[in-house]
């Protein structure tokens, strides 16, 4: 939903840039009608290879892991096994992970292991992506990955003009044919809904701001955010009496909305 209000609202002094998949495309036409459109092919090449054991590897090589144990067991096994192996995740402060980062960079080791924060934001010399799950905790609970998720995550393998493979461990098995022409391909189902919470919040009382939160959202494509965590810790404070006690004023609400964000 913080996405949707950025898409929304936020807006340069001249232009407004929104760099993405085209799967959003869809959506995007409904929600700003005026946008132009411009599409950038992937230079590189993308190509599934059979399952690889751990333990031949090829050189810069990433292995994805979708749990901070196994992540661990998975790193362990490679630096009894193949020397050595960076460690990316999440939860790193942005100093250990740029360290970690900075190791595999340098050819310091010859692999990586991450979960799929590797597929957001980072752009690494990597040749090759390895799959050791399918299967991601998304917050409520485990779910299969989507092909567009993937295919992000794999994407990773191969930079500008470098072509790059992906695979699974043999632990995983092969992946579907289905999936792997989708990935390869770059061929994905256009999103169906977007996650929205309203930014017209009401300040007067945490109850009237609770209640604010809830407003439906305009549009049928658009779903409203029902596990915010920041929505769950104020619902857990406006049981506090303490709390209550000392926010009846719309500063104070306000403050308190800070805190739970």
């Amino acid at each position: 939903h913080v996405f949707t209000d950025r898409v929304l609202n936020a807006r340069g002094r001249l232009e407004t840039w929104l760099i993405g998949a085209d799967t959003i495309r869809p959506l995007l036409r409904k929600l700003l009608p005026d946008a132009a459109f411009e599409t950038r092919p992937r230079l590189s090449t993308l190509r599934y290879s059979e399952p690889k054991r751990l333990d031949k590897l090829p050189r810069r090589s990433a292995v994805v892991a979708f749990s901070v144990r196994e992540l661990y067991a998975v790193a362990a096994r490679l630096r009894r096994e193949r020397g050595g192996a960076a460690l990316v995740f999440g939860a790193l402060s942005p100093r250990t992970r740029n360290a970690q980062v900075g190791l595999y960079q340098a050819g310091e080791v010859d692999h990586l292991v991450a979960t799929d924060a590797i597929g957001m934001g980072l752009n690494l010399d990597i040749d090759h992506v390895v799959f050791t799950s399918l299967t991601k905790f998304d917050g409520v609970g485990p779910r299969p990955l989507t092909p567009a998720e993937v295919g992000q995550i794999a994407g990773r393998a191969g930079r500008h003009v470098h072509d790059g493979h992906f695979s699974s461990t043999i632990d995983l098995g092969p992946l579907d044919r289905g999936l792997v022409e989708a990935v390869e391909r770059h061929r994905f189902a256009p999103l169906a809904h977007l996650y929205w919470r309203t930014d017209e919040l009401d300040f007067f009382s945490p109850l009237a701001l609770l209640g604010s939160l809830d407003r439906p959202p305009p549009q049928p494509f658009l779903l409203r955010m029902r596990h915010a965590e920041d929505q769950q810790a104020l619902a857990a404070l406006t049981r506090d009496a303490e709390v209550m006690a000392l926010a009846r004023e719309p500063a104070a609400v306000r403050l308190l909305w800070e805190v739970c964000q």
